[in-house]
């Protein structure tokens, strides 16, 4: 359409446009060859294809998102003040630089401080996610943008002229303009984001300074405007949006303040009864500080709450990124879409460019547009409480609560949006319910495996307890390992016993170091051997009494350390695979869900029976859409519940250890495949391809898992 309405303004988007893409294509060839990125002149190129790509991004947007020069104007001044803000905040700041680097000069160079390595770690990372967020932005805003909610006009009649957009023109005028500058605004800080990550003088100082952080809030709180704009045609609704927005981060303070002073006041009290217990106590005794030794390992090794909050930043950052955009479509592009220009049936309260959802389905719509709004105010919110370390290290509790918000939000937007029919309604909550209810039944499972009731456990201990006692005068030979039946509850030698003091197996004292010197090799693990020679070598060195069992219960902790951290690493790698599935999967079925193939009515037919805003594929194809429904519901809602027990540390280790989270992932993939080979085509030949190349993948999976196994027996 803009071809015949808009000539010019069309040919700089689409030349603009096409050298953009050309400039994305030659990055990433130049990226996948390390021959040319590794070489000056090639790096050069690559950044030159960089910075083309972003100009001709921005010409593109200027040119094909609005239709009058004052627009343009606008977002080209827009990129100028931005940047000469952030170029002042870089010259303020290498000023300073180099005043302090004069105070500094004949003084000789201090050795690297042990937290440099951490400072410069943080600060990469910070490097990361801005990127990260960025880019997403980015695309966000540019496809809004070209696509502005409403549509545009299709002919031009009554002084709207075609390719315009709808609500340009209409009663909404204010409001489309308030969403196209907070959109572009948007739009803009995140390509500045991008440019100054770009430069390698500019990172690492911009990164220790507030004029990223700038960006990004502005970033943020133009999509926060676009959307409350863009998404809704009602005064009351938008004030709602920034009623919620308020509400949420007044809250995120006060939980913030609170947990400083309830942790400042823990603190006092904890000093208070340690320096009690110790004066009354007095000095204490070698159980004690072992007890403290052991207390103090185990706390270094869990590194506690701030490590967890760090390893699963990027995946945090990664779920609220992705739920920010698919949120932040649907409420500008809603399911059942918008009304068209004009009513064939002379309806004076169908006005154009609002969703049919909200004439056809008013409650479902209210419910759909509340919990998408919630779910993306919960993403802006996640989003800014991990790019601070001091704001997620204080607001821990409130970063799990935005989080868990967000995930039942979008739980609920999908069951009130996806369908129509109250019995769909029910059945896909059940089903959520369902996932959950396995899920949480399998881990309560593995996790009562092998535990015993009170009785038996009373039982067995007085058994053990009665046969050692039987068994005080046996000769039977020392167990593999060092470890006697008969001395396996008593204590060891040199840990209350004195040196001229008999043992109490009536014969010799025998380390254990040197029983588990005698023990065959064969039946030793390689950690076992490895604690047979350093306990062998602790005894010969050490001579104080009871030195053999204090180098036995060191190497026993350092082999039981080892093994912890070993098992913590596994489990981690295996949630951030099993996170990064499904938060792809919730990502992509979440939005067809929302917007099915094939499309909706726009408007309502009685020779047909058609509703305006229902799916046209339910009318032509009704079983190949329940199908798609179907399964697309179950893909969605696996991944939702993955994603919520992956949240908790907890649950998500009993879920990893008993594959109750890989039979969630593999049900999700297989709802999200059933869904595609029903959805991508209309013939029954064709999903029969579909389906059959997915038993093939799926078959040669297993041969190769059954090979490994196999082959590793």
């Amino acid at each position: 359409v803009l071809v015949s309405t808009y000539m010019r303004r069309y040919t700089a988007f689409f030349y603009c446009n096409a050298a953009a893409f050309v400039a994305s294509l030659v990055t990433i060839m130049f990226l996948l060859d390390r021959r040319i990125s590794g070489n000056r002149v090639g790096l050069t190129v690559l950044r030159s294809a960089m910075l083309l790509d972003l100009l001709a991004l921005m010409a593109a947007f200027a040119a094909g998102s609005c239709r009058d020069v004052v627009a343009s104007i606008y977002i080209s001044a827009l990129f100028a003040v931005v940047f000469v803000y952030v170029a002042l905040h870089v010259g303020v700041a290498s000023a300073s630089s180099g005043s302090s680097l004069l105070l500094l000069l004949g003084r000789k160079a201090p050795d690297s401080c042990p937290w440099d390595a951490e400072e410069n770690k943080y600060i990469r990372e910070r490097r990361k996610f801005l990127f990260l967020l960025a880019t997403f932005a980015t695309s966000l805003t540019y496809a809004a943008g070209l696509a502005p909610p409403g549509g545009f006009w299709t002919k031009t009649v009554a002084g709207h002229r075609a390719g315009a957009p709808l609500l340009h023109d209409g009663r909404y005028k204010i409001r489309y303009h308030a969403f196209f500058y907070a959109n572009a605004t948007s739009f803009v800080a995140s390509l500045a984001i991008i440019m100054l990550l770009m430069s390698r003088t500019l990172r690492d100082r911009l990164a220790r300074s507030y004029a990223l952080l700038v960006c990004v809030l502005v970033e943020l709180l133009g999509l926060m405007a676009a959307y409350a704009a863009g998404s809704c045609r009602w005064p009351t609704t938008t004030v709602y949006v920034f009623s919620l927005v308020g509400a949420v981060l007044l809250y995120i303070v006060l939980q913030m303040a609170i947990a400083v002073f309830a942790m400042d006041m823990f603190k006092k009290w904890r000093e208070a009864i340690c320096n009690i217990v110790t004066t009354c106590a007095g000095k204490s005794g070698p159980k004690q500080e072992i007890v403290k030794q052991k207390r103090d390992k185990k706390i270094d090794l869990d590194n506690g709450p701030e490590d967890k909050v760090e390893a699963s930043r990027s995946l945090v950052l990664l779920l609220a990124t992705l739920a920010a955009t698919v949120t932040y479509q649907a409420g500008l592009s809603p399911p059942g879409g918008v009304w068209p220009e004009d009513d064939d049936q002379g309806r004076t309260h169908h006005i154009p460019g609002n969703p049919v959802l909200h004439d056809m389905h008013s409650k479902r719509y209210k419910a759909f547009y509340h919990c998408n709004t919630a779910a993306f105010v919960a993403s802006v919110v996640v989003i800014i409480i991990v790019q601070s370390r001091q704001l997620s290290a204080v607001g821990r509790a409130a970063l799990k609560t935005a989080m868990i918000l967000d995930l039942f939000s979008l739980m609920g937007a999908y069951v009130a949006g996806s369908c129509r029919e109250k019995v769909t309604t029910i059945y896909v909550a059940a089903l959520a319910v369902a996932v959950f209810v396995y899920s949480i039944a399998k881990v309560v499972a593995f996790t009562a495996q092998g535990r015993q009731t009170m009785p038996i456990e009373c039982v067995k201990r007085l058994s053990g307890r009665l046969s050692r006692l039987l068994k005080l005068s046996s000769d039977e030979p020392p167990r593999p390992g060092g470890a006697e039946p008969a001395t396996q509850g008593l204590p060891a030698v040199g840990a209350g016993h004195r040196p001229d003091e008999p043992s109490s197996q009536g014969g010799e004292d025998t380390p254990q170091g040197a029983a588990q010197v005698h023990a065959p090799a064969g039946l030793l693990t390689d950690d076992q051997k490895q604690s047979k020679v350093l306990s062998s070598t602790s005894s010969i060195q050490e001579t104080q009494p009871g030195s053999e069992s204090e180098g036995k219960h060191t190497l026993e902790e350092n082999l039981e350390n080892k093994r912890v951290i070993l098992e913590k690493k596994s489990l981690e790698r295996k949630r951030k695979f099993l996170l990064q599935l499904a938060i792809l999967a919730a990502t992509v079925t979440y939005q067809t869900g929302l917007n099915p193939p094939g499309g909706f009515w726009t408007e309502s037919n009685g020779v047909r029976k058609v509703t305006a805003g229902d799916p046209i594929l339910l009318d032509y194809y009704g079983v190949r859409y329940q199908v798609f429904f179907y399964c697309n519901a179950t893909g969605f809602m696996a991944s939702v519940a993955v994603i919520l027990l992956l949240v908790n540390q907890t649950l998500s280790k009993q879920g990893i250890r008993s594959n109750a989270l890989h039979v969630c992932v593999m049900v999700g993939l297989l709802g999200l495949m059933g869904a595609y080979a029903t959805g991508s085509c209309r013939k029954l030949r064709t999903s029969i391809y579909v389906f059959a190349l997915v038993a093939a993948v799926i078959a040669f999976l297993v041969l190769e898992i059954l090979f490994y196994l196999y082959a590793d027996r």
